[in-house]
C-alpha cells in the first residue's frame, strides 16, 4: 500500500514537473518569436526610411539587401516564416504561432493589435 502511494505521489510530481517545463518553453518560445518580429519591424522601417518607398519589404528582400545579418532570425520558434505586412504608413510583423494557423489566439504581431472599443 505505502509502495503504491508512493508511486502515485512520484507519478503526480513528474506529471506537475513536466507541465512546468513545457508552460516553461512555451512562453520561451513566444518571447523569442516578440524579439525576433521586433528586429525584423526595425529591419524594415530603416528599409522604408532608406529606399524612400512606400512599398512593403519581404523578409527575403531584407535579407537580400543586408538589411539582417545572415544570422537574424527569419522563422519564428515553430519553423514558420515571419511575414511583413503593409498598410498605408504603417508596418507589421507576424507569426502564426505554434499551430500554424493564422488569426488564433496564439498568433505574435508586433507591434501588437491594439483592441478595438
Amino acid at each position: 500500500m505505502e509502495l503504491g502511494a508512493a508511486l502515485a505521489a512520484i507519478a503526480l510530481f513528474g506529471a506537475g514537473a513536466s507541465w512546468l517545463v513545457s508552460s516553461s518553453q512555451a512562453r520561451h518560445d513566444s518571447d523569442a518569436a516578440v524579439v525576433h518580429a521586433q528586429q525584423l519591424l526595425k529591419a524594415a522601417e530603416t528599409w522604408r526610411d532608406t529606399s524612400g518607398s512606400s512599398g512593403c519589404p519581404t523578409v527575403s528582400q531584407l535579407r537580400h539587401e543586408r538589411f539582417l545579418t545572415s544570422d537574424a532570425e527569419v522563422d519564428d520558434p515553430w519553423g514558420n516564416r515571419y511575414r511583413i505586412q503593409c498598410a498605408d504608413d504603417s508596418l507589421e510583423v507576424r507569426s502564426v504561432g505554434k499551430d500554424g494557423v493564422a488569426g488564433t489566439a496564439d498568433d505574435v504581431q508586433v507591434p501588437e493589435a491594439r483592441s478595438r472599443s
